[in-house]
């Protein structure tokens, strides 16, 4: 006896195709249901990168001011800028133009 008609005789119904056509439905539901789902977590990601990148945007300013005005040494300002650079991993370097 196959799935579909256990479910015929479970539910009492005349035809299997109906039970075929209610799986094919909650496939389908479930199929759009995970699409969705996949979709909000990549926006969710990406406003994660985003605000990565922001505060590493203002952490590095910060870095820039302190060399400017003499309060770091290049020596801790490098260890500084390799600190907060590793925490974008995701963004490119920008080709460096002649």
């Amino acid at each position: 006896m196959s799935f579909a008609e256990a479910v015929q005789r479970t539910l009492s119904l005349s035809n299997n195709s109906i039970v075929w056509q209610a799986l094919c439905l909650v496939a389908m539901l479930v199929s759009l249901v995970a699409t969705i789902s996949m979709q909000l977590s990549k926006s969710q990601d990406a406003a994660a990168q985003l605000s990565a990148a922001e505060a590493c945007d203002t952490e590095l300013e910060g870095l820039q001011t302190l060399l400017e005005l003499g309060q770091l040494q290049v020596r801790d300002a490098t260890d500084l800028y390799i600190k907060y650079i590793a925490k974008i991993p995701f963004v490119r370097k920008a080709p460096v133009s002649p």
